[in-house]
């Protein structure tokens, strides 16, 4: 099986070709070859938290409820943990690695189904309204139907500023501003350092990140039994954010980033990283737009993780021979 991720522009595309109005040929394709490959498990198109997040951020509902439909049909509801879940694991290996401990390494399913995997939140699976876990218990074959309806309205989003359990409480406009506004503060310190062209790690941003991890680092650590002494030098904490896939992906873009005076730091550029940190460590091939598929390139993550990366639908034919 193939895993393909796509971000949202792409699925935007694929969501014109099933209504009738392709931009090209090669994105009918993809349509179609994604009908006749995911129910036959040759390829899989899974979805993160983070579409979850970006179809809620979109006004009218008539464009919502045709990209989840969309999203629906050709993912199936296949979806990618969180980078908070996959962090977990990816701590206790790479602390394994460097101590032999902890003896237990805890593990994650990085596929699975649903908003609740997306969202790290077990949860969200369960049917909490009483009317409807009723109906269920009578006529057990109503429960597809109604999982199924469950999973579409997350995914489709609810009505603006309605409150939801697994989305922020301020919005994500604000945290993407604000993440923005990190960058370009740090920007000025990293052009002070070089920017790590020497092929060093820069430290203020090793920093900035180690701090971002800080409480499931101690935690991880915690369960190693051993001293934190053991660690926290320079040296090791930059050895283990490199051996830990999502933040090292997360480092690498964040950088270059920051050495491309060419490409000022944007809000958006929160969730198109996140998204990042997830698909291209653990996906076959990612397509996305074509500054992230350039500095993934030129950042040698592809080859790292050996992940095919694209910034076309046009050219995902070719790789996907069902």
């Amino acid at each position: 099986m193939k895993r393909v991720y796509l971000d949202q522009a792409e699925w935007i595309e694929l969501t014109r070709a099933r209504l009738g109005k392709p931009t090209s040929a090669g994105v009918r394709e993809v349509l179609d070859i994604a009908r006749a490959g995911v129910p036959l498990g040759l390829v899989a198109l899974p979805l993160s938290g983070i579409h979850y997040m970006e179809n809620a951020q979109t006004r009218r509902w008539s464009q919502r409820g045709a990209l989840a439909a969309t999203m629906a049909e050709l993912s199936c509801f296949a979806t990618i943990a969180p980078a908070t879940r996959l962090l977990e694991a990816e701590l206790d290996q790479a602390l394994r690695k460097m101590f032999g401990r902890p003896y237990e390494v805890r593990t994650i399913d990085v596929f699975g189904t649903g908003g609740a995997h997306a969202f790290g939140e077990p949860e969200l699976a369960d049917v909490q309204d009483p009317r409807l876990r009723a109906l269920m218990d009578a006529d057990p074959t109503l429960r597809p139907f109604i999982e199924k309806r469950r999973e579409f309205a997350m995914l489709a989003g609810p009505p603006r500023d309605f409150p939801l359990p697994w989305f922020p409480t301020e919005s994500v406009r604000q945290q993407e501003d604000r993440f923005a506004a990190t960058q370009r503060q740090v920007g000025a310190t990293l052009r002070e350092a070089g920017y790590g062209k020497d092929g060093r790690a820069v430290p203020t941003l090793v920093a900035q990140m180690l701090v971002e991890i800080l409480g499931p680092l101690n935690e991880a650590m915690a369960r190693t039994g051993l001293s934190a002494d053991l660690l926290y030098t320079p040296e090791a904490l930059t050895d283990l954010l490199m051996d830990l896939p999502t933040q090292r992906v997360d480092y690498e873009l964040r950088l270059a980033l920051h050495r491309d005076s060419g490409l000022p730091w944007k809000g958006n550029d929160l969730d198109d990283i996140g998204a990042l940190c997830l698909a291209v460590p653990y996906c076959d091939i990612v397509v996305t737009e074509r500054k992230w598929r350039a500095l993934v390139q030129a950042t040698h993550l592809d080859k790292l993780y050996g992940t095919t990366m694209l910034d076309s639908l046009d050219d995902l034919p070719a790789l996907l021979v069902i």
